[in-house]
């Protein structure tokens, strides 16, 4: 690894924002609790809200054409150039399945109330959510 260190600056700004960090995560347990009832999923994350959907190319597009960005994340690790050949440890065809129907919906916690229900109504409006 890289040995790096902050700027005083960096450091500051960081010490600043960790004070925030209890009202961030608070904000973002309302919101995740919220998609968690809407959808019917016990997701723990403060980090991101995943769902799994049907068509997740499909879904990704028609939530765009509502101007709500969504997010893949986690490609598998063997899919990367760099990793090609060596063994993959577990169960690569389920890692490969979570991958394709895994979508992140937008999980912050300056999102506002109505910014969360939009969220909600688009994905209940486009459908193919899988349990």
């Amino acid at each position: 690894g890289y040995k790096r260190h902050y700027t005083n600056l960096q450091a500051v700004l960081c010490m600043a924002q960790l004070k925030k960090l209890p009202a961030m995560n608070r904000r973002r347990r309302k919101i995740r609790d919220k998609y968690n009832k809407a959808f019917g999923y016990d997701n723990t994350s403060l980090y991101l809200y995943r769902i799994y959907v049907e068509n997740r190319d499909e879904f990704i597009k028609k939530m765009a054409n509502k101007n709500i960005t969504c997010g893949v994340h986690f490609k598998p690790l063997h899919t990367f150039k760099a990793y090609k050949g060596w063994p993959v440890l577990g169960d690569k065809e389920l890692v490969e399945k979570a991958y394709r129907y895994t979508v992140s919906l937008p999980f912050f916690d300056t999102m506002t109330r109505e910014e969360v229900d939009e969220v909600i109504g688009a994905v209940e409006e486009i459908g193919g959510i899988m349990g």
